[in-house]
């Protein structure tokens, strides 16, 4: 079977995402321009089934200064491993290569604090150490199989870096008294956090009117900010925050407080011509 150099062309464009993988396998075998050249049959259909079921787990929200595992596993059909390689968005910061004399290198990204725990790190796994705020972004898996085929695929997905607030949100300006008809005022406050809070008010276990409930604005870039409520009766403030790339919340806080609404007394009197 011979494979002239315009179907040598053709097979990069359709399988623009494994580039790399055919300029290996082309460097490897010394395929040099639009020359025909001998290709056995069996590694062609060898090579198109060697690596398939790519999968990336990435961990959608990991706390400041916590660690976070990144799983990438795949199926190399009885093929050896060439290379795993990590990213982070377009910038290679670990490879795995089980046949080189040191199969574990670290790339430094200029600017990140992106560590990896090389002892528990393998070919399907890295563990981020002590993650900050910076490195938040998309993460790659680029996986390629050894020869025949050096096969190459990659997986990407977003990961976050959150920080928690410290303690509940705090309810402030209640008495624990009250007329009735008398005017309610209350503060409820989130300390820092990133994503910042989304501090929802209750009375009586219902979403407090809308209409008197006044936002503030945040106090400061990492999301401290607080909401005023004035109603009577009983509430309880709670807090939660969510990407909108996530479909449920991160955390979830609450507090609660109460008080009472004095009833207005009558009082009666009697004397000389009252009944």
């Amino acid at each position: 079977m011979y494979l002239s150099g315009f179907i040598l062309v053709h097979a990069i464009h359709s399988f623009g995402q494994f580039g790399e993988s055919i300029s290996r396998f082309t460097s490897r075998r010394h395929f040099h321009g639009p020359l025909d050249f001998r290709v056995p049959e069996v590694m062609l259909l060898s090579g198109c089934s060697a690596l398939k079921d790519l999968k990336l787990f990435v961990p959608m929200a990991v706390i400041r200064g916590h660690d976070a595992v990144l799983n990438c596993t795949y199926d190399l059909e009885g093929d050896d491993l060439y290379s795993v390689k990590w990213y982070r968005h377009d910038r290679e910061f670990f490879r795995y290569t089980p046949n080189d004399e040191m199969p574990v290198k670290q790339f430094r990204i200029q600017g990140l604090s992106l560590d990896v725990r090389e002892r528990d790190s393998s070919a399907t796994r890295i563990v981020l150490e002590n993650v900050s705020d910076d490195i938040s972004g998309v993460f790659s898996c680029e996986v390629t199989a050894d020869q025949p085929s050096f096969f190459t695929d990659m997986k990407a997905s977003h990961l976050e870096v959150v920080e928690l607030p410290r303690n509940d949100p705090h309810i402030s300006g209640l008495k624990t008294k009250y007329r009735l008809g008398e005017m309610l005022r209350a503060n409820c406050t989130s300390e820092s956090s990133y994503p910042a809070a989304n501090l929802t008010w209750y009375v009586n276990d219902y979403p407090a009117d809308a209409a008197r409930v006044h936002k503030h604005k945040r106090l400061n870039p990492d999301g401290h900010f607080q909401r005023d409520l004035l109603d009577n009766i009983a509430m309880r403030c709670r807090k939660a925050r969510s990407f909108s790339r996530i479909s449920h919340p991160i955390y979830v806080q609450s507090n609660f407080s109460t008080f009472k609404a004095a009833r207005a007394t009558q009082k009666t009197h009697s004397g000389p011509g009252m009944n």
